[in-house]
């Protein structure tokens, strides 16, 4: 039946949202840890914040896709914020950075 399909929907979005939850943490971890490190030059710096960028991504994304289940189950409750639009473009640029690089363009804003 619909009733069971959307229970069983429902039912692998919650495991695949702890398997990919659960090794992402850690990753986020292994970013804090090394970013404390003295010595590091500025470009594994950069790699540094395009990770952390890519992880906080990856996590947002996560997120919205445990809303979307919380809408569909008419849970969701909205936490009004305000935002600087400047911080989300400048993370976007962060995150596609490294693959523009490989494919030799330039962007044009500066990672933050």
């Amino acid at each position: 039946t619909e009733q069971h399909a959307n229970e069983s929907r429902r039912a692998y979005l919650k495991y695949l949202f702890h398997e990919v939850r659960t090794p992402l943490n850690s990753i986020s971890m292994g970013i804090e840890i090394l970013d404390r490190s003295e010595g590091l030059n500025e470009e594994e710096r950069d790699s540094l914040l395009m990770m952390r960028g890519a992880a906080e991504f990856m996590t947002n994304t996560l997120n919205d896709v445990l809303s979307m289940q919380k809408i569909e189950e008419g849970k969701l409750e909205l936490d009004l914020q305000p935002f600087l639009l400047s911080d989300i473009v400048g993370s976007v640029f962060c995150t596609f950075r490294g693959a523009a690089i490989a494919k030799r363009l330039m962007l044009h804003q500066p990672c933050r």
